[in-house]
């Protein structure tokens, strides 16, 4: 067995979803420790697929760390381009906060007051609440330094549009101005990926060069929330990828697993965990 891993919901610009139960199915096997980061949304799959006397008991588990999410990170926008004077931020409202947002969710999915509350106090025990900020400690102009080249977005465009043939030379410069905020030149054609983007994935989501800035940046996060859990953990195809132009970082892996063992694992959560 492996020792430590975290999991939390995709959340690049080519898989933004649910949870992805049968990859926690596989941390509960193969891992001796999962960190099972959790925001509003997989909070919400989490209850609606396993039930809540199911996740209190996950949560309760010897083998799972649960942590909150309350903020995202994000790049305000201004069209295809990121707004003037911002740099990477944290957005969350009030209605996100963990003493909100649990029992609420809990009486969602029970439909009782009473049961609710008792149910998501001992849920709320059990959490840990993370920011942003604490997996994200470098300043925004350190962070696009690191993270923004011309092999990172060449990468990235392969996943963002499968069979885009970038201009060649491809310019894609970003700089950072903390009173001015980004700046950024570049010959990709948005309106023309966007297009294939959303033929490709059957979806209606833009791609912007704020989209293409926060996927980069979400693999410095990676790498942050890895070294903070103290543990390995669970990507997209696309994230790891980029993950894996970077000097050695975190061990990862793909996210995706079989749905069989969802039923064995929930069923009795402690049990196979320690097998």
């Amino acid at each position: 067995m492996f020792e430590r891993t975290s999991l939390r919901r995709p959340s690049d610009i080519t898989q933004l979803g649910s949870l992805d139960l049968g990859a926690l199915a596989e941390s509960l096997i193969f891992y001796s420790s999962t960190a099972l980061i959790l925001d509003p949304g997989s909070l919400t799959d989490l209850l609606q697929t396993i039930g809540p006397d199911s996740a209190v008991r996950l949560a309760r588990d010897d083998a799972v760390r649960a942590y909150y999410l309350p903020g995202m990170t994000t790049i305000p926008n201004a069209g295809d381009v990121p707004a003037a004077g911002w740099g990477i931020a944290t957005a969350t409202t009030a209605d996100w906060e963990v003493d909100r947002v649990v029992p609420k969710a809990f009486f969602d999915v029970i439909g009782r007051s009473g049961a609710a509350r008792r149910a998501s106090t001992r849920f709320l025990g059990e959490l840990e609440v993370l920011t942003p900020e604490m997996f994200r400690p470098q300043t925004t102009g350190e962070i696009i330094d690191e993270v923004v080249n011309d092999a990172a977005v060449a990468e990235l465009l392969k996943y963002v549009v499968p069979g885009y043939e970038p201009p060649d030379p491809m310019i894609f410069a970003v700089e950072y101005d903390e009173t001015a905020g980004f700046s950024v030149e570049t010959n990709l054609n948005l309106p023309e990926i966007t297009a294939a983007h959303q033929a490709f994935y059957a979806t209606t989501n833009e791609v912007t060069v704020s989209h293409l800035i926060l996927t980069l940046v979400g693999v410095q996060e990676d790498r942050g929330l890895s070294a903070l859990l103290d543990s390995d953990i669970t990507l997209t195809p696309l994230r790891s990828a980029l993950l894996g132009l970077r000097t050695p970082g975190p061990a990862v892996r793909a996210s995706g697993a079989s749905g069989r063992l969802q039923e064995f694992v929930f069923n009795d959560s402690r049990a196979i965990s320690e097998a």
